[in-house]
Parts: structure tokens; sequence; C-alpha cells
């Protein structure tokens, strides 16, 4: 093909008078132009000639190279080096040139002094060594004690009854007062609330005495017993001193059978007509060699010839309380 861009090529295509329409036309020049030079530059001209066309470099294939804005970058352009300041750390970095050596322990995802002086502390009392038997589990590394039995984990156990103690109680009303010298059985009410008592009342001058009968619980151990005594008085001041005894009677055992040694406890009246409760008296050995299931009897008596009975008036008994202690053995059913 011929080349469009010299004056000889459109004046060997076309006649004279159309030549500058066609200059036009192609954007070679204007009609006005005859120089044939002007149709193309030099560059225009080699870059048409070349192997590499206008459409395949877009928009820089129009711009001049250069070192300023506008043209197209040289190679030892110095717009070809990264001089921007660089982009800040991220919040859990630290700045500088080196993060990992000059961050901290926590910005480094690790433990502090302090932490790992814990974890140490921590597994001291672990005993992470290896001298527990947490492998094998058989027994606890150090036996403890439930309710005064000793507990390895080698083995159940039954834990002993032995030691705990019961109560009951016996009022007055409940009593029979002895054929000899017996106290005086009374029926009491108060003035104000009409409070009405069952009561026995024990003379200031002579020994007298009441007698009650119990079978106390399987579970009794069949030992001592212990007794606390209420009692109350109508008037006076002084002191009183209460005695109690008892037997037991297993099957076919004689009724007339002697006591066990007494055991003595003295109070003192603080106001008539006031509830008194003495307190425990020694412990009682029961007559007969008790057992479990036998009949207990009681007696209780004023002991005025006890230097701490100092009462001009009866001493009125309210009733009283019996403790003792269970066995180590759990009852059987009947």
């Amino acid at each position: 093909m011929a080349d469009l861009t010299t004056s000889s090529a459109v004046d060997t295509l076309m006649g004279s008078a159309d030549q500058a329409a066609l200059r036009t036309n192609l954007g070679l020049g204007t009609a006005a132009t005859t120089d044939a030079t002007a149709y193309a530059t030099a560059a225009q001209g080699a870059l048409a000639d070349s192997a590499t066309q206008p459409g395949d470099l877009g928009g820089a294939a129009v711009l001049n190279v250069g070192t300023t804005a506008g043209t197209v970058a040289a190679g030892d352009d110095s717009r070809m080096t990264n001089s921007r300041t660089p982009t800040a750390h991220a919040s859990t970095h630290v700045n500088g040139t080196d993060d990992i050596q000059s961050a901290t322990a926590s910005q480094k995802g690790l433990a502090t002094a302090a932490q790992i002086t814990k974890l140490d502390g921590i597994a001291a009392g672990a005993d992470v060594t290896g001298s527990n038997n947490a492998a094998t589990a058989t027994a606890l590394q150090t036996a403890r004690t439930l309710n005064g039995t000793s507990f390895d984990g080698t083995a159940n156990i039954t834990v002993p009854r032995t030691g705990v103690v019961r109560e009951v109680w016996i009022g007055a009303g409940a009593m029979t007062p002895r054929t000899t010298n017996g106290a005086a059985a009374a029926t009491v009410e108060m003035a104000t609330n009409d409070n009405t008592f069952d009561l026995l009342d024990f003379d200031t001058a002579t020994e007298e005495g009441a007698c009650f009968a119990i079978s106390l619980p399987q579970a009794w151990n069949a030992g001592t017993v212990k007794a606390k005594v209420y009692w109350t008085a109508a008037s006076g001041s002084g002191g009183v001193a209460w005695g109690l005894r008892a037997t037991s009677y297993a099957d076919d055992d004689a009724l007339d059978t002697a006591y066990g040694t007494e055991q003595v406890v003295t109070d003192t009246l603080i106001t008539a007509n006031d509830n008194h409760i003495t307190s425990a008296t020694a412990a009682i050995t029961i007559g007969n060699t008790p057992a479990v299931d036998d009949l207990l009897l009681f007696e209780i008596t004023r002991e005025v010839a006890n230097g701490s009975d100092t009462l001009g008036v009866d001493a009125r008994l309210i009733g009283v309380k019996l403790q003792y202690t269970e066995t180590s053995t759990e009852p059987s059913a009947w």
C-alpha cells in the first residue's frame, strides 16, 4: 500500500485540483497547505511505519517521554522510586524497625513474668512431679476422718452412732408418788393466764419421793444416763437438793430390785412460781445391769438432809429430762 504520509503519494493518486480537499478530509493539513512536508511529522511517520500501532499503547501513545508530569516516565526517572511515607503499623505492633524484639510480652501473646511465677506456684502445689497417685486412684493420698471414722477411699465404711446423745421428757403427771413418804400430787393453775400444771410437792422436813417407769429406745447403748430437774416453789427462798437413782428389769426379772447409786443435784430458788432448771446430774448408773429393751424404773426424792437443801416450803416438781447415748449399732426392725 502506498505511504499516504508523503506528498508524492497524494499527488500520484489525485489531480492537483482535488489535492487540497483530500488533505483536509484525511486530516493531513489544511486546504491552504501546499507543502507536502506538513502532512505528518517525522515522529508520526516513523510511528506509522513501525510494528507497534497507537492502539496497542493505550493513552501513552500520544504522550512524550520525559521526567515531568504529563509525560511517559523514562527508565531512570526518579518517579520510579518509592519515596512515600510508610503506612502506620497496626495497633498491636510497636513502632520501630524490629517489632518482635521490642514488643512487650502481652503484645507478643506471651505470658508475663508475674504470670509465669504464678503458674510455677500452681504447678508446685499440684505436685506435678509425679509423686501423687492420681493415675491409680486406689486410695486417698491422705486419709480423712468422717464423723470419727477413718476413711482413705479403699473401702466402704459405716459411720458409727457412738457419741450421739438423745433426750426424753417425763412430766410430773406421769410419775407415781411413793406410798411410803410419797410426794403430794397437785394440779396448779396460774392466776393470770390460767396456765395449768400437774406437779408433785416435796415436803421441806421429810424426805419424800416419786417413781416413773420408762423403756428407752432400742438405739440406747444401755449405759449411764444423766438428768435435769425442772421445778418451782410458791414462795420462800433458799435451795433444794434433788436425788435420782434407777434400776432395770429384763424379761422375768423380779420387780423388787435394788436401785443403782443415787446422784444429787442442787439448785436455788430465784423467783416464786418461775420455772427453774437444774444443771445436769453426774452419770447415773442404772442398777441390775440394764440391757436394750429393759424396763427402767427411776426414783426422784427431795434430799432434805443435804446441807444445800434450805428452802423452807414445798419444792414443786414439774418434770425431769433424761439424756442417754445411742449405740454404734443400727437398731434392727422387729
